[in-house]
């Protein structure tokens, strides 16, 4: 859980940041938090990669994410063309879940600097 960022007024401070300030520096996204606790953390924390949240149920052998795209790569055989397979995996298990509820996009959002190709956005390379 992230909880520092479930903080209405943490949230409203971030939401308020023009965008520029939101934006990766030299390859580092999240910069202008991070500064915030230099001397706080130790630098290796600090300033590492960031990392999916899944990784933490990972196995040691295989990536959480590596699950996932083997499954979808063997049990989804139709998806829309604008689509890729994970991301109708996972619209049509909200389908599923949530029948009465309003209907997500059909597609996922990703910052203007960012090319991404996957909804979960784990392989965004920002160092």
């Amino acid at each position: 859980m992230r909880v520092p960022f479930l903080d209405k007024d943490f949230l409203n401070f971030c939401t308020s940041l023009h965008g520029e300030l939101k934006q990766p520096v030299d390859g580092v996204e999240k910069r202008i938090l991070r500064e915030q606790f230099m001397g706080e953390l130790p630098d290796d924390v600090l300033w590492r990669r960031k990392d999916g949240f899944s990784d933490g149920v990972s196995s040691k052998t295989k990536l959480w994410y590596e699950y996932i795209e083997e499954y979808v790569e063997n049990h989804i055989l139709e998806k829309p063309d604008h689509m890729t397979k994970e991301a109708y995996y996972y619209k049509s298990l909200y389908d599923n879940f949530f029948p009465y509820y309003p209907k997500p996009i059909d597609y996922y959002w990703m910052p203007k600097w960012i090319n991404a190709s996957n909804p979960s956005g784990r392989t965004l390379n920002v160092f």
